[in-house]
């Protein structure tokens, strides 16, 4: 690869930044410090970066943090996916999105979504563990409120392409956009 193609990338890296920063300047994308999270444990990693559970001292709320590891085309994923947040974060079933944090003692992430943390984990781990003792109203009730979320993205033009991302918090069925 060039110089001049790096550079190009760079650019390209640097508009979709100073996007998510106008965000916050106008109030579109709310921002938290940093230090607003205690107790964080990683309990996962993806292709974007690793998720941790953290405590958030202002509400005492559990969240995940989703690092956003820089990276090819990264940027460009982020502002997609904050923007297609917005358009269902109103959803019961599909996973909260607060806002975005930005941890200044990590180079290799710019930002971390700030996210409900879903207790529960995956329906498909949630289910390898429970299925025989869920009985079948509630099995239908999540495949009620999963068809439920999927309707909702569908509704506005979003294609799901990683339905794995299903995710529980106690007996009720989240989403996670992608």
């Amino acid at each position: 690869m060039t110089s001049e193609s790096n550079n190009k990338n760079d650019d390209t890296d640097n508009k979709w930044i100073q996007w998510i920063k106008d965000g916050i300047d106008n109030e579109y994308i709310n921002y938290h410090d940093y230090n607003e999270f205690q107790d964080m444990e990683c309990i996962g990693v993806g292709g974007f970066g690793n998720v941790y559970r953290a405590n958030w001292k202002s509400s005492d709320t559990v969240v995940a943090l989703k690092s956003l590891t820089n990276g090819k085309d990264g940027m460009k994923e982020v502002v997609n996916e904050i923007k297609l947040m917005h358009r269902i974060n109103f959803h019961e079933n599909i996973i909260q999105f607060f806002g975005i944090t930005s941890n200044p003692n990590d180079e290799s992430s710019n930002y971390s979504f700030i996210l409900e943390y879903a207790d529960s984990g995956t329906l498909k781990n949630y289910l390898k563990k429970n299925f025989n003792k869920l009985d079948w109203n509630i099995k239908l009730q999540f495949a009620i409120q999963i068809a439920a979320a999927v309707s909702c993205i569908h509704q506005k033009d979003i294609i799901h392409n990683d339905l794995v991302n299903i995710l529980v918090i106690y007996w009720f069925i989240k989403i996670r956009s992608n």
